[in-house]
């Protein structure tokens, strides 16, 4: 990568630390799994106190959940140190929800219109 990559990835990385510190996070987190662990996964996954939704799918990820923390690293560690070490897990991708419109049917934000 080059080091312009890299200088950007660390100050996008640093930004995301300041913009949320000491706040609660949450994450969606796809897992791509062993196929014939599946279900035993979500049986494991679904006794996780952090973890409020659990859904089988299709797509680039075999399970996607939505995941709560008390902050950016407690998240972290619980994804990195937890999650990504239960046998059958190959793969994480996280994404940090930054703001919601709207959940279980619900605004949360009116958009404003341009």
């Amino acid at each position: 990568m080059p080091k312009e990559a890299d200088d950007l990835s660390e100050k996008y990385d640093s930004e995301l630390w300041r913009y949320f510190k000491g706040q609660k996070v949450r994450a969606l987190v796809g897992l791509q799994v062993r196929t014939e662990r599946g279900d035993e996964l979500a049986r494991e996954l679904v006794e996780e106190e952090s973890i409020t939704d659990l859904y089988m799918v299709t797509g680039d990820v075999d399970i996607l959940m939505m995941v709560e923390a008390d902050d950016l690293q407690k998240l972290s560690d619980y994804i990195i140190k937890k999650i990504a070490k239960i046998d059958g897990v190959l793969k994480t991708k996280s994404m940090l929800i930054l703001t919601s419109y709207k959940e279980n049917d619900r605004v949360i934000l009116n958009i404003p219109e341009e």
